[in-house]
């Protein structure tokens, strides 16, 4: 499979925009599911002035997708092509899931601090994961350049030493 990843440029494209087709459904299932779990609390809690709030901005969201972009872009190497697709494909997941859990009613409008603690609707849990494969994803970013930097230098001291230059480290 990585073999026929490398050598054909349509399969790379189409798993970059898969990868981003992950990211921003799970973006979309997302803004869909906050006034879901914004109706589910208030049914429940309004009569105690507590509200939750709305939906995130658009906006914002399109900014989110931007930053987890920029990595499922600019990956070179197979591996992390297919790496980058798996993580979109668990933030679906993800989104996917949370469309179960986002509607459910609270346990209880407010803490004993007077604060509500949102534990049911899977909302933070999906923020939290969908941070962490951001983060992720651009870890596997700097390592392959990091690959990619270290290769070509060790290519370039190899046609140095070959072609009779020596590079060597200045004297102090």
């Amino acid at each position: 499979m990585l073999a026929v990843l490398r050598s054909n440029k349509w399969l790379r494209a189409f798993c970059r925009f898969a990868s981003l087709l992950g990211y921003g459904g799970a973006l979309a299932i997302y803004h869909h599911a906050q006034p879901m779990a914004a109706k589910a609390y208030n049914d429940l809690c309004a009569g105690q002035s507590m509200i939750f709030y709305g939906a995130t901005p658009i906006i914002w969201l399109g900014v989110a997708l931007l930053v987890a972009g920029v990595p499922a872009v600019l990956v070179r190497g197979a591996v992390s092509l297919v790496l980058n697709l798996v993580l979109g494909l668990v933030a679906l997941r993800a989104g996917i899931s949370l469309l179960g859990t986002a509607g459910q009613p609270p346990y209880e409008c407010f803490t004993q601090a007077g604060t509500y603690e949102d534990n049911v609707s899977g909302l933070g849990d999906f923020e939290l994961l969908s941070t962490l494969l951001v983060l992720l994803s651009y870890v596997l970013l700097v390592a392959e350049l990091v690959i990619r930097m270290r290769r070509r230098f060790i290519a370039r001291r190899i046609s140095a030493t070959t072609s009779g230059l020596v590079l060597t480290p200045p004297r102090s």
